[in-house]
């Protein structure tokens, strides 16, 4: 016996009819019952009538008018010069509404008319001329209000900001027996964005372009061409090079047995560590070596990053020289005992 097509056509009569349903309820329960259906007809009526009148007797709607500029300067679309918005306010016919919600209204704005300077920057001011923002409002309509503000256009108006140069990648390889223990030297460490307002406030810094030094072993000093960031195009850097420069000197090896200080210790307690002196391998420069004393290392053991179940800690170098690279401590960690004082 083939029981699917069986148990198909049962669960086809499950599927209730929804629209049959509510057809059937508004037949018994509204439309067959006279008084309440003279009552929603009467209600559609009055709604209807209310709302053509208040339609036909006007509104007063908010809008956004957006400019667009005509006579701008050489090399300036008028997006460029401002892409802000007018607010304004509307004595409309209400049929006009769908008019206003769906999109801006856009308006011819004569740069050449408008424009007014002051301190440097150009700028107008949109309640000054209605007669231009009324061109975006449809004939039976009236400009009723118009926004106060200020738009500033980028006219070429110039500001100045100083800005930090920062390395975005940098690799060196040296040849064996030389290396630099000092940071990347950037000079001048900052330059300045002479631009647009709206452009230069965009800038925080410049980068530098990726670099690369192989084979060395003297100090390198290397005059960089500093890119513009990005987006800009009416802005301009000075300095337009900088010189990286970093030191490169033969090194040697060094090794000191120092010990090891405990930091977050808790209260009433002190640490014991085994061992509690540990070997500080460190590179350093053939000139710097002679100079190098075990004040220019710390080595602490942060008791507060202790495991309960542990009695291991990993001893740290938190400070050393400025000249000092490739720190390594042996043992890389070691036991510790609480001994109440």
């Amino acid at each position: 016996m083939d029981t699917t097509g069986n148990t198909e056509d049962g669960n086809r009569e499950q599927v209730p009819d929804i629209a049959g349903e509510l057809k059937r309820i508004f037949n018994k329960k509204i439309r067959n019952n006279r008084s309440v259906f003279v009552l929603l007809v009467s209600f559609a009526v009055v709604f209807s009538v209310w709302f053509l009148k208040q339609v036909q007797n006007g509104y007063v709607i908010s809008a956004q008018i957006m400019p667009v500029y005509v006579n701008t300067p050489p090399g300036y679309t008028s997006q460029e010069l401002s892409s802000r918005t007018v607010a304004v306010t509307v004595d409309m016919d209400g049929f006009n509404m769908l008019s206003y919600m769906l999109g801006k209204r856009r308006a011819e704005i004569d740069v050449n008319k408008v424009v007014e300077q002051a301190h440097g920057r150009h700028f107008w001011i949109p309640s000054k001329y209605p007669s231009m923002l009324s061109a975006a409002i449809l004939s039976s309509d009236k400009l009723k209000t118009v926004s106060s503000d200020t738009i500033f256009l980028n006219m070429g108006d110039e500001v100045v900001k100083k800005v930090p140069v920062e390395l975005s990648d940098i690799k060196t390889e040296y040849r064996p027996g030389y290396g630099t223990f000092e940071k990347v030297r950037i000079i001048p460490s900052q330059v300045k964005i002479i631009g647009t307002p709206e452009e230069v406030s965009a800038v925080d810094a410049v980068q530098l372009p990726p670099l690369s030094y192989r084979g060395l072993s003297a100090p390198v000093e290397d005059t960089v061409a500093l890119p513009l960031p990005d987006g800009l195009r009416h802005a301009r850097i000075e300095p337009e090079r900088v010189v990286v420069a970093f030191s490169v000197k033969p090194y040697t090896e060094g090794e000191m047995t120092l010990a090891i200080r405990a930091v977050n210790v808790p209260r009433g307690y002190k640490v014991k560590f085994f061992p509690s002196k540990v070997k500080v391998r460190y590179r350093v420069s053939v000139d710097d070596y002679p100079r190098l004393s075990e004040s220019d290392f710390s080595i602490t053991a942060d008791m507060s990053h202790t495991d309960p179940s542990s009695r291991i800690i990993y001893p740290k170098a938190v400070s050393f020289a400025p000249f000092v690279g490739q720190v390594t401590i042996m043992p890389e960690r070691v036991e510790y005992l609480y001994r109440k004082e």
